[in-house]
């Protein structure tokens, strides 16, 4: 038997894929211990240096990893570990930890470049992407384009392998390219001669054109196809592409190479498909990894903890080099709970800690990008949106339009940035932690500080453009009413600050810290349409947590612009927060000289008493409201208000005419005024159709119904539900029982999410009266039992009073006699066809 020869005997390995050949020797030298085995004995050596636990023993994968061919770095402490336990002696490791220094810097060499018959293999089975796989397959000259870790070579390998196995090719020549792991990509010669090795080609030719003419003729007669792995430049690989045009090409790059437009040699007379086709490899789909994760770690460990293992694939964000890294961690560690991984992983992403080989992945990406587009990567990372528009990126970046869109599209060329939506510009959460981590070695604090202010400046001025164009009037009627906005459309501005909103509720939470201020800012700006557009719970938490910061600033003006707005979502909700809190209101307001403001909390004082049954003290809180507008200057918008809430007080008076002419006297006046924003004519016109369908009036009532709702899409989902419940009401009085359920469906949409007590019991209350009609007493019982609970628990009296009237009809004996008695005192002062009945029916009883 052959002696092995010992490494300083041998010259040294010229790329990482001898030094893997050579390790692989070293193994069967050794007997050819499993790669389990291997990780075991490497952990015991650990152990015995004193390495800490959590760095002590490697991964079967991680070191099965160090023995394979086409790895692009290597871990020299781990190799010198690994062939430690395969037996070797201190002068040995000493010469192996030698080559894994060495091989770096050889492989800086433009010259040196690794290729090889065949594809790499891989220990993770191939997950998903079966619509990619079957793209790759049919194009036989193609880049596959994406951020490091997405799983390009892995693609790449598996299509060959499908190209092989349905026998298009009989192999592959595999050249790695060196694209993003030196500071010299290879060079086109250095290109054309390890292919030429790998095929064993020998000739005199000199020009490029020639060399690859010959490899061409090659690759075709012998049906062999050629992967570029790992690309940097089109000049690595353009005459490949032009002069090679019948062999199957496959490229994987992460930057978007400009190749498409390459025709392959005029004279190979090949048609269009003959050129370049561009996959750009996104991130899994969330099943991929789970299934990814049940292959390693087996079904019975995920379907004990599914929630948990959904979390584990969602913290690896759809990036298979992280999922592959995660599932062979899960699978060395049986003896901890998926839960126990899963906040090990939230752990690392809390201090943005990474995976070294996830991490090298992406400084791949990172090292080749301009400073400026570096420093933009840095400063996307740290600020708490998501993603961001191209303005808003101008504005983070201190840059101009231009500017800013140059830096953007080398980041999405070289995929260490997304496009989430047209002209928006995200990050994939590892890219982020990665920048993230590099932005705190290379930026100080005031220039990430800077740039916040900058961007919270920028959507600062675009939410007051917004919503003046959807509440007109809403700056003039602001503490700052000279400020200037931009001009946007009514549906511009509603799309921007249901895009947006969410954006700048992560500014606030960022800033709220250091600029209170700020927080007060946003919150004038985008209150009414937080009001009018977002859950009652939502807005409540939002207006409370503006409060709070108000109260840190001790100013009268902040404090009553963020108070004013927490108040209206506690009248809507028939909080008994309500009246103090309008009272905090009032004070601060005058406190501040803020008229309108005041104006405003008096005429929540009078909804608060008119919900509580006192309809005659309601109408006068509304009238002073009323008097006291006279005097103030851009004060349309309060007196169309307390007009219309005085109408509404009147129609449960029993006064439905009068009450038609004071809701059409608020109608006209805010169409005559420039300053009343649309929702409050929609809001007018819907009110409008309750007292002419008492008159009977139903086209009346349905024009009034029908114009409300018009005017309120894309503005107000509350008042859109309320004209809705109109219609349905209008077409039930016609007898329309299908149509009548088929809008209260459509206003159901939003019922547990926006809708103030008042405006569900009302909903309820229509629903149950479709049903009665429609033959369903016992849903109509349960739908009128439901009102009645919305309303009491919110002390509305009226909306009570009109559920116990429908319950009671339907009651029999002493329940008849008591939800009817109950029924009377709830109506108190009010008025109608309805209370009268109620009265009558208390006294037959």
């Amino acid at each position: 038997m052959e002696h092995a020869r010992r490494p300083d005997t041998l010259d040294a390995p010229a790329t990482l894929d001898d030094l893997a050949v050579r390790l692989r020797t070293r193994r069967e030298q050794a007997g050819s211990p499993t790669y389990t085995e291997l990780a075991r004995r490497v952990g015991a050596l650990r152990e015995a240096r004193g390495v800490a636990p959590s760095v002590r023993l490697p991964g079967r994968v991680t070191v099965y990893d160090c023995f394979r061919s086409g790895r692009r770095r290597i871990d020299a402490d781990l190799v010198a570990d690994i062939v430690r336990a395969l037996g070797a002696d201190e002068d040995e490791v000493r010469t192996w930890k030698l080559w894994c220094e060495d091989l770096p810097r050889l492989a800086q060499s433009d010259a040196v470049v690794s290729a090889h018959l065949g594809t790499s293999t891989f220990s993770d089975p191939f997950v998903g992407r079966e619509e990619d796989l079957g793209f790759v397959v049919g194009a036989r000259r193609l880049l596959i384009a994406g951020m490091g870790g997405a799983g390009k070579t892995r693609l790449a390998c598996q299509a060959i392998d499908r190209l092989v196995a349905r026998r298009e090719i009989t192999d592959v020549v595999t050249v790695d390219v060196r694209g993003t792991d030196t500071a010299r990509p290879a060079s086109l010669t250095a290109i054309v001669e390890s292919i030429e090795r790998a095929l064993g080609l020998v000739g005199t030719e000199r020009t490029p054109r020639l060399r690859i003419g010959r490899i061409s003729d090659a690759l075709t007669a012998r049906r062999i196809g050629l992967f570029l792995d790992d690309v940097a430049t089109k000049e690595q690989v353009a005459d490949l592409v032009r002069w090679c045009p019948r062999a199957p090409i496959i490229m994987t790059s992460r930057v978007t190479l400009p190749l498409t437009g390459i025709l392959a040699s005029p004279s190979s007379a090949l048609p269009p498909a003959a050129t370049v086709r561009v996959l750009e490899l996104g991130a899994w789909d969330p099943d991929d990894g789970l299934t990814l994760l049940r292959a390693r770690v087996g079904d019975e460990r995920v379907d004990a903890e599914p929630e948990a293992a959904a979390d584990i694939v969602g913290l690896t964000g759809g990036l298979p080099l992280a999922a592959s890294l995660v599932a062979a961690r899960v699978s060395a560690e049986p003896t901890w709970s998926l839960a126990d991984h899963r906040e090990a992983l939230r752990r690392r992403g809390d201090t943005i800690q990474l995976d070294l080989v996830v991490q090298d992945a992406i400084a791949g990406s990172y090292t080749s990008l301009s400073p400026g587009a570096r420093r933009a990567l840095r400063l996307l990372a740290t600020q708490p949106c998501e993603d961001l528009s191209l303005v808003q990126v101008a504005a983070l970046l201190d840059e101009s339009p231009e500017a800013t869109r140059r830096t953007t599209d080398e980041l999405l060329r070289l995929h260490c940035a997304g496009r989430p939506a047209p002209d928006r510009i995200g990050l994939h959460v590892l890219v982020r932690s990665f920048a993230s981590a590099r932005s705190w070695e290379e930026d100080a604090q005031a220039q990430r500080d800077h740039a916040l202010d900058r961007l919270a400046a920028e959507m600062l001025e675009q939410a007051w453009s917004a919503t003046e164009a959807v509440y007109a009037g809403a700056v003039l009627r602001s503490r700052t009413p000279t400020r200037t906005v931009r001009e946007m459309t009514g549906p511009e501005g509603t799309a921007w600050l249901r895009s947006e909103l969410g954006h700048l509720v992560d500014v606030v939470r960022a800033l709220r810290p250091r600029a209170p201020g700020f927080v007060v800012d946003v919150t004038e700006a985008v209150g009414r349409f937080v009001q009018e557009q977002t859950s009652l719970a939502f807005s409540e938490a939002f207006f409370r947590d503006a409060v709070a910061t108000a109260e840190q600033l001790g100013d009268a003006g902040a404090l009553a612009v963020t108070h004013g707005f927490l108040v209206q979502a506690l009248v809507a909700v028939g909080s008994p927060e309500a009246m103090p809190t309008l009272h905090t209101v009032l004070a601060h307001a005058e406190a501040a000289g803020l008229p309108r403001m005041v104006l405003g909390a008096k005429n929540s004082i009078g909804i608060v008493r008119g919900r509580a049954g006192d309809l005659a003290g309601a109408r006068e809180a509304f009238f002073d409201v009323a008097r006291g507008a006279a005097d103030v200057p851009d004060a349309d918008m309060i007196r169309v208000v307390v007009r219309d809430n005085a109408a509404i007080a009147r129609h449960r008076l029993g006064d439905h005419a009068g009450a038609v002419r004071e809701h059409r006297e608020a109608i006209e006046l805010a169409r005559a005024s420039g300053q009343v924003p649309v929702p409050v004519t929609a809001v007018a016109c819907a009110n409008l159709a309750d007292p002419l369908l008492a008159l009977g009036d139903l086209d009346g009532a349905e024009a009034a119904a029908r114009e409300g709702l018009a005017l309120a899409e894309g503005r107000s989902e509350r008042v859109v539900t309320q004209a809705l419940t109109a219609l349905a009401l209008v077409a039930l009085a016609r007898d329309d029982v299908d149509g009548a359920l088929a809008l209260l469906r459509s206003a159901r949409e939003h019922e547990d999410e926006s809708l103030d007590p008042s405006q569900r019991a009302t909903l309820l209350l229509a629903l149950g009266d479709a049903l009665e009609a429609n033959g369903d007493r016992d849903g109509a019982g349960r739908a009128w039992r439901r009102a009645l609970d919305v309303a009491a628990r919110a002390s509305f009296t009226y909306e009570q009073a009109r559920a116990l009237l429908r319950l009671g009809r339907h009651a029999a004996g002493s329940e008849r006699a008591g939800l009817l008695a109950a029924c009377v005192e709830a109506f108190a002062q009010s008025g109608g066809a309805e209370v009268e009945e109620a009265r009558a029916a208390l006294g037959a009883a």
